[in-house]
């Protein structure tokens, strides 16, 4: 009997040449067979071990195949591998992939996706050697928004559709242990200047908090750059400088989420690092800068004229003013995109001071209360007391925000039909211009009695943002937003379906020391889970940011020139324009002509700025 080392299943297989002459040398002397069976056995191992190798290396450079030892891409993929952590604990994400997505542009692709996917992060975006883009996401829910976009979405220029590819795969990074983490947010919270919201991040990996610990924390570790980065996303989203240096930073691929995640970044060092091809800034495109450094790097040697580098930094950041300390001026048309939207830096309410503080958040705790009580249709009655007998005011809005690819949010519940019909949206007149006189309450009692029929409530009051937008002697105008959980409730397990509303109120000052409202209106909209986490995201970095202070009191001689009684003398003048350029930005000679032009009556200069502010030319501005 001869056994069939290709079917070892019984069945007639094929059998190779030296198999076929293995059999024939058996059969002359069968002593011959085990040591041919041992030899194969080896041949067979080595065959297993070689397609294994093959199959868990396949995303790793071929010598001498397309890229070539010491290639541009070699290198990359070995800190990619040792960012990885080697044999540490790796992390599963999802690779997405848009086909040809050369021919579309990669601003084009991201700026089409994040209008579809709410809170889209883009990890390591990179364009790849056969024209695909490609970049990784961490979040299931992420992946398969994005994967529903495909063919969905349709290039105006080419008029074809973005065909995309999503898979699972092992992240070109290892997971951070929870000492890691919490060392790299020490650090990074320990370097954050919030008042000048500045992130100084320069010889990171040399931190007391790190050196101690024996962490070997160096940025050059895509694991660690991607923590640093996130971290500024959830955090630190509105720095407007950013320093990198002296981090033996090479390659940028972590470094390109920065222009989603710091909007409003405009300074940014990277001196002192290895970075060797002025391509690798490419990666950062998107960013506003006007200030770089980049001197001290490999790449600064490829120049012999200042001209050509200054030319190619500013092909990649044509706003760049001031590069490696020395001042240049922007290419021409710069800054013509400055309507562009960019995402204000969050911020926590405002008050103004601490008295108006304590009248407004009495107020509001006291008024929750009431509206939601254990038996509302009873609590909310003691609310007639809160509104002016005869002069006050309650209206009603509720739109429902469109969501990309599924069209609005729907309400969570029936309630819906309750509050639409007394909706008074400026933006439907038509519907409802008909009944204005039903949609609108009047009266403390009208009021209160109307407060009654509206379904029960529980508000998150660790979501409120507070707001006071006016304050007078006689006036008090106050707008206090955040989530809120209507009837009927969720039980246990189950989580609650949370809304959003945003309630404006305008008070006028009682004789006992409170206030009275004599207008009060509320917005509602539906949010989807992911806009709650957004809100929640964005709410925390507004707990975090300083707080907002009010503008500069003017000096006693400009606080009476402003008046207008009196021709102010040239101190007071000077007083003025040194006020004005504070307050709106402007340069002095632009300032004492607009002063000029309203006869030096301060306060008519500030409301002739604010007419004429977008007619203003851009050179009466102070650079920022």
């Amino acid at each position: 009997m001869y056994r069939n080392k290709n079917n070892r299943g019984g069945g007639a297989g094929r059998q190779n040449a030296k198999q076929m002459s293995m059999n024939r040398f058996k059969e002359i002397d069968a002593d011959l067979g085990s040591r041919f069976d041992d030899l194969y056995e080896e041949e067979e191992e080595e065959t297993r071990n070689a397609v294994a190798n093959r199959y868990l290396n396949r995303n790793v450079p071929r010598p001498g195949g397309r890229n070539q030892a010491g290639s541009y891409e070699q290198k990359k993929n070995v800190q990619q591998l040792k960012g990885a952590g080697g044999s540490a604990v790796k992390e599963f994400v999802s690779k997405v992939r848009v086909t040809n997505g050369s021919k579309y542009g990669q601003r084009f692709i991201l700026k089409a996706l994040i209008g579809h996917v709410e809170d889209l992060k883009p990890i390591m975006p990179n364009m790849a050697e056969n024209g695909d883009f490609e970049f990784f996401v961490r979040e299931a829910d992420t992946a398969q928004a994005i994967r529903s976009c495909s063919r969905r979405i349709k290039h105006a220029g080419t008029g074809e559709r973005l065909n995309i590819n999503v898979h699972n795969t092992v992240a070109p990074w290892a997971k951070l242990k929870k000492e890691e983490k919490d060392a790299i947010a020490e650090v990074v919270g320990s370097r954050a200047d919030p008042q000048n919201r500045a992130l100084e991040l320069s010889g990171f990996a040399t931190h007391e908090a790190f050196t101690t610990r024996d962490l070997m924390m160096n940025m050059t570790k895509n694991n660690v750059f991607l923590a640093v980065v996130e971290l500024i996303e959830s955090k630190y989203s509105d720095i407007v400088a950013l320093s990198l240096k002296n981090n033996r930073i090479k390659y940028l691929e972590m470094a390109s989420m920065l222009p989603y995640f710091a909007k409003n970044l405009k300074v940014l060092d990277l001196s002192d690092n290895q970075i060797e091809s002025i391509s690798e800034l490419e990666k950062l495109k998107g960013l506003r800068l006007t200030t770089l450094f980049l001197e001290n790097n490999p790449v600064c040697e490829n120049y012999s004229k200042a001209s050509d580098y200054l030319s190619d930094v500013q092909a990649i950041f044509p706003r760049v003013t001031r590069l490696d300390g020395n001042e240049c001026s922007a290419l021409p048309g710069a800054f013509d995109d400055d309507n562009e939207f960019v995402e204000p830096p969050a911020r926590p309410g405002f008050y103004g001071d601490a008295a108006l503080r304590s009248i407004v958040e009495t107020f509001i705790i006291e008024f929750f209360k009431a509206y939601d009580g254990d038996e509302p249709t009873s609590s909310r009655k003691n609310l007639v007391a809160a509104y002016d007998d005869s002069n006050s005011q309650f209206t009603l809005c509720i739109e429902n925000l469109y969501e990309e690819g599924s069209g609005k949010t729907r309400w969570p519940n029936e309630n819906f039909a309750f509050h639409i019909r007394m909706s008074h949206n400026i933006k439907q007149v038509e519907k409802w211009s008909k009944n204005r006189a039903s949609r609108l309450f009047h009266g403390a009692m009208d009021v209160a009695a109307q407060l009654c029929k509206m379904p029960a409530t529980r508000h998150l009051t660790e979501s409120f943002i507070v707001d006071v937008v006016l304050s007078t002697s006689s006036l008090l105008i106050f707008s206090v937003q955040g989530l809120f959980e209507e009837a009927p409730f969720a039980v246990h397990p189950n989580l609650p379906q949370l809304n959003f509303f945003s309630r404006t109120f305008t008070v006028t000052p009682k004789e006992n020391g409170s206030i009275c409202v004599i207008s009060d209106e509320l917005y509602l909209t539906a949010m989807t889970h992911t806009r709650v986490e957004r809100y929640k995201i964005q709410l925390g970095k507004a707990n975090a940011a300083p707080p907002a202070t009010a503008p500069a009191a003017l000096p006693a001689a400009v606080a009476a020139a402003a008046a207008g009684t009196t021709v102010p003398d040239e101190a007071t003048r000077a007083a003025m324009v040194e006020a004005f350029c504070r307050e709106s930005g402007m340069l002095p000679e632009w300032s004492t002509r607009c002063l000029v032009d309203s006869d030096w009556d301060f306060a008519v200069a500030g409301q002739n700025f604010l007419a004429m502010k977008d007619k203003i030319p851009k050179e009466a501005f102070v650079v920022q």
